[in-house]
């Protein structure tokens, strides 16, 4: 704008931006959602910055969103950097409960269907294909909560040409 310009109502000026404090918007998915608490401290991490960065929860919305199936908060900045600018992406991990005594299996080992997630188990050499409940998902591995036992001989590749009933030999075994 320059000076002597008209200025129309409703026309933006300025932007005004407070960098202090710098508030951290994020979502977390239904099952999550009794992880978190007011005053729990999160880390983000943005784009071209290789650091993790703080942020303590001021605020949770008292509802579920309907259409996403997420739980809103809001997070007060505690980290001071100039990497940080308002209006940027922001990757958050939020600390979850830990059971150390879970089933943890490769990602690939799960066969999505319409209603449920499947997995093949070898029973007697014979291929099984047993339903399962998933908990919480990593990058590579995801914790099974109901439907495997430990010790279960899962099948990791090859599942799309198995069918039930099928012999199934393997040519590797990892625990």
């Amino acid at each position: 704008m320059s000076e002597g310009a008209y200025v129309n109502a409703g026309s933006t000026v300025y932007t005004l931006r407070s960098y202090q404090p710098l508030k951290l918007d994020f979502t977390v998915p239904e099952k999550y959602a009794s992880s978190i608490s007011k005053d729990l401290n999160v880390k983000f991490k943005i784009q071209n910055h290789d650091s993790a960065f703080n942020a303590r929860i001021a605020a949770i919305e008292s509802g579920i969103e309907m259409d996403t199936r997420n739980l809103k908060a809001r997070a007060i900045i505690t980290s001071k950097h100039n990497a940080i600018i308002p209006g940027a992406f922001a990757e958050v991990e939020v600390p979850v409960a830990v059971n150390k005594d879970v089933i943890l299996i490769p990602t690939e080992a799960i066969i999505p269907s319409d209603r449920k997630k499947m997995v093949v188990v070898s029973r007697n050499g014979i291929a099984e294909f047993v339903p399962v409940e998933t908990g919480i998902r990593q990058q590579s591995l995801v914790e099974i909560s109901k439907g495997l036992t430990v010790g279960d001989t899962i099948a990791v590749t090859g599942i799309l040409f198995l069918k039930p009933g099928t012999p199934i030999k393997f040519s590797s075994i990892k625990e």
